[in-house]
């Protein structure tokens, strides 16, 4: 089910959240290459799929390759084939957006929002507005140990969702 006034595309009443911090993918891919990175540290990986995901994120072509020797959209699409590969149903991307470039992080969005289509709970550390209002359903807001605001993201919260990320609104004062 999915809420018309949300600030993005079509995004998921539940399912969404987000928090902040910070983090860098180049520090959660370890394995020798993009396939094996697809399959590390899961029981029994199901092959089929580890080459049904790479094939429909665009990745076959770098199986071999070593996931450091790929851009930082294509890191990020290997973040989300492992989520889609490890049969989770509770994910978390910790700034998943960071140094991309706007088409990479629509990209990463669309996989993103894929993801709680198949029924996925997520969780999103993230300081990009942009990416916020197409991803998220809800914006949990962490300060001192406290959360002081859990934001519904629709048209109706667009001020408080800005005064949250420091987002002028365009308007001259």
């Amino acid at each position: 089910m999915t809420d018309s006034r949300t600030l993005g595309q079509s995004v998921p009443k539940e399912g969404l959240f987000l928090m902040d911090g910070m983090q860098d993918v180049n520090y959660e891919l370890f394995a020798d290459s993009v396939e094996a990175e697809c399959s590390f540290g899961i029981r029994n990986p199901d092959q089929t799929l580890v080459n049904a995901t790479l094939e429909e994120l665009g990745l076959a072509p770098y199986r071999k390759r070593h996931p450091n020797t790929l851009s930082g959209g294509q890191k990020q699409r290997v973040a989300v084939a492992v989520s889609m590969i490890c049969g989770k149903d509770l994910l978390v991307f910790d700034e998943p957006t960071s140094g991309l470039d706007f088409d990479s992080m629509t990209q990463v969005a669309g996989l993103i929002r894929r993801l709680s289509d198949m029924g996925k709970v997520i969780f999103i550390v993230t300081h990009d507005f942009e990416f916020v209002c197409r991803t998220c359903s809800r914006v949990l807001h962490f300060d001192e140990g406290e959360m002081p605001d859990d934001v519904s993201v629709i048209m109706e919260a667009l001020p408080k969702l800005r005064e949250l990320f420091s987002v002028s609104d365009g308007k001259e004062r």
